[in-house]
């Protein structure tokens, strides 16, 4: 899993037991989280802008980064592997459009793995009127059954509420993918331990203007793509009016809002506290902000598991979604994504 922070390539062995879903149980072997070379970093983030033939050549770059990367991962842990499940990397998400494109080619990820690859996940999903996202209630509901509501800050924020017989799940904001590209002003990959904003404090005239975004308004199924944390939220925070620690503390304030908000309007969905993972949840003045806003609307503290799962979560995840691929189960869940029928998607790709 590469996700929109772009702060590495999580990997995650996973073995997965079981039949039906009152039968099921998982095993997570050995996970790692490579970082990005710096060079596929920048032709990445100038994707969106390039050429056709830029997105086919960096597709295919990086491609052959992940199938080295997996490659050596498994030779490191003695791991033999019977099937890949690569997301690669979102460059362009307009469902609505009836389109989704994630780069990271998976025929060299077979080619250097010599391992089959189920990829391109989400536009089967899309092709069904999906959002094609999230995608993570599907393992959450199949691996982590004892919680029913989730949030993962990740690049973007999403959260769900899972009921017996219906999933609501959907992106609430920008999450490490602004943070990240805040602490980047002062020369940081990202604000490590939340020491450069443990001084900050909130600039209203900024929290009103994103908590002002039309998106915040819409009704679910819905879902962002990373470049509407680039063409609508940076602007508001890429300000030299403000400094950077004012500005972090600012933008975790309107992610703590807006998942406090959600909790409190989907209350009768919920029951235990929130299952909080993805690289935020080791944000300790993030947590302490989200919880704080909890506890304004009357709601139980955020709950954190152990750091496995906090950071290799979603990399489960797509492990488990190539998994009930190959056994023509869903790995979409319709209520979540506005498809017409539960989908499953992902193309294979064969090593030879």
């Amino acid at each position: 899993m590469s996700g929109s922070s772009m702060d590495g390539l999580d990997i995650a062995a996973c073995r997965f037991t079981g039949t039906d879903d009152n039968n099921f149980s998982f095993e997570l072997l050995a996970g790692e989280t490579i970082p990005m070379p710096e060079d596929l970093i920048e032709r990445i983030q100038h994707l969106p802008q390039g050429t056709a033939r830029d997105f086919v050549h960096c597709d295919s770059l990086l491609g052959q980064w992940f199938g080295k990367a997996v490659r050596e991962f498994l030779k490191n842990h003695s791991i033999q592997a019977e099937l890949i499940g690569s997301h690669g990397h979102t460059i362009f998400h307009e469902p609505m459009a009836g389109y989704t494109s994630q780069i990271g080619h998976p025929a060299h990820i077979a080619a250097q793995s010599g391992i089959p690859v189920v990829s391109d996940f989400r536009m089967s999903d899309v092709a069904h009127g999906g959002q094609g996202a999230p995608m993570i209630p599907i393992a959450e509901k199949l691996l982590w059954s004892e919680y029913n509501q989730f949030v993962n800050l990740g690049g973007i924020v999403n959260i769900a509420f899972h009921q017996e017989k219906e999933v609501i799940a959907f992106d609430v904001c920008a999450g490490n993918q602004l943070l990240n590209f805040l602490a980047g002003q002062k020369g940081l990959p990202f604000d490590r331990d939340g020491i450069l904003s443990q001084n900050g404090t909130i600039i209203p005239a900024v929290l009103e203007e994103y908590l002002a975004l039309d998106y915040f308004n819409l009704k679910a199924p819905k879902s962002l793509a990373n470049d509407w944390v680039t063409e609508e939220v940076i602007p508001i925070f890429n300000s030299d009016k403000f400094n950077v620690e004012d500005l972090l503390v600012t933008a975790m304030e309107c992610a703590a809002i807006l998942l406090a908000q959600a909790v409190k309007d989907h209350a009768d969905l919920s029951g235990s506290s929130v299952m909080i993972t993805g690289g935020g949840a080791h944000h300790p003045g993030w947590i302490a902000r989200i919880n704080n806003q909890m506890l304004l609307q009357g709601l139980p503290e955020v709950y954190i598991p152990g750091s496995n799962i906090v950071d290799f979560k979603e990399a489960i995840m797509m492990s488990l979604a190539a998994w009930l691929r190959v056994q023509g189960k869903p790995n979409f869940i319709k209520s979540v994504t506005g498809a017409s029928h539960n989908v499953s998607g992902g193309a294979v790709y064969l090593p030879a």
